[in-house]
């Protein structure tokens, strides 16, 4: 019996070894790159050894460059033809981003937080669903409470290098300036 349990165990030891012997690396360089074929690649092999490179993951996004508003934080500079001047009683810099994926605006008046949607289709904008906290910043209001008015009745903007400027109708009422998030 005790025999039996030896052969058993020497059995079991090699082929544990076996199989480790079965993961090591490949000896020749055919076995060395299996061809694969995968979905997020550049393109497709051309020849069966060849194998396909893959997307860099910052690739599979879309690109900021592909829409001139997406993927940027758009600093207020100047609302209706007055230069912003941000003070110590300003929580942040008065500003606006819109989602590289989604149609969801956010930013905040230099005092408040506030979110929404927008959609954007050739040169107009539409700004709704404005939410916000509902903070006091003695100093930020008289910049925040016009910002955000004026916000929500914009309907168009024009982008020119690093500058944004949100419309109604032909009058330009916000310019901003562009701060990149990538």
């Amino acid at each position: 019996m005790r025999l039996a349990v030896i052969i058993l165990c020497g059995l079991l030891l090699y082929g544990c070894g076996k199989k480790a012997d079965d993961n090591k690396a490949p000896k020749s360089a055919e076995q060395a790159t299996p061809t694969v074929q995968d979905t997020l690649t550049t393109e497709s092999p051309s020849s069966p050894g060849e194998t396909a490179q893959p997307v860099a993951p910052e690739m599979r996004k879309p690109k900021a460059s592909e829409h001139p508003l997406k993927n940027k934080r758009w600093k207020l500079v100047e609302l209706a033809g007055t230069r912003i001047e941000v003070t110590d009683e300003f929580k942040s810099d008065p500003y606006v981003t819109f989602s590289l994926m989604t149609n969801k605006v956010r930013g905040s008046g230099g005092c408040n937080r506030f979110g929404g949607t927008y959609d954007v289709n050739d040169n107009s904008i539409s700004i709704s669903e404005l939410a916000m906290t509902k903070m006091y910043c003695e100093g930020a209001m008289s910049v925040e409470e016009p910002f955000l008015r004026e916000l929500a009745t914009v309907d168009g903007y024009e982008v020119v290098g690093d500058a944004m400027w949100l419309k109604r109708g032909a009058r330009k009422v916000m310019k901003f300036e562009a701060l990149y998030l990538n």
